[in-house]
C-alpha cells in the first residue's frame, strides 16, 4: 500500500467542491463565528467571569491596608500609654509632667 499524496488532506473546497449557496442561518450577520455580535458576547462573559475576581482583590487590599492603619494606630497609642505612665508614675506629684 503506498501513500497517495494529495487529494485527501486540504478539504472539500480545496479539491473544487463548491460551498454552499444562499444564505442559510448561520451565515446570517450577526449570528455566525467571527461576526461583531458573537464577539460582544464573548467579551461579556469574560468580564462577567473576571469581574468578582479583580473586584475580591481590590478589597482584599482596602482590606489588609485597614488592618495595617489600625494595628499602627493601637502601636502607637500603646506608646503613648506606656510613655504617661512611665513619665508621670503612680505616686508623681505634678500630673501635668516634670519641668
Amino acid at each position: 500500500m503506498g501513500l497517495r499524496s494529495g487529494g485527501g488532506t486540504e478539504g472539500p473546497r480545496a479539491r473544487g467542491v463548491p460551498g454552499p449557496r444562499g444564505r442559510g442561518f448561520a451565515r446570517k450577520e450577526g449570528f455566525g463565528a467571527g461576526s461583531a455580535l458573537s464577539n460582544c458576547g464573548q467579551a461579556l462573559v469574560e468580564t462577567a467571569l473576571v469581574l468578582p475576581l479583580l473586584l475580591l482583590l481590590i478589597v482584599g487590599l482596602f482590606d489588609v491596608g485597614r488592618a495595617i492603619w489600625l494595628s499602627n494606630t493601637l502601636a502607637t497609642a500603646v506608646r503613648e500609654g506606656t510613655r504617661y505612665g512611665v513619665v508621670h508614675g503612680a505616686l508623681s506629684g505634678s500630673p501635668t509632667g516634670p519641668g
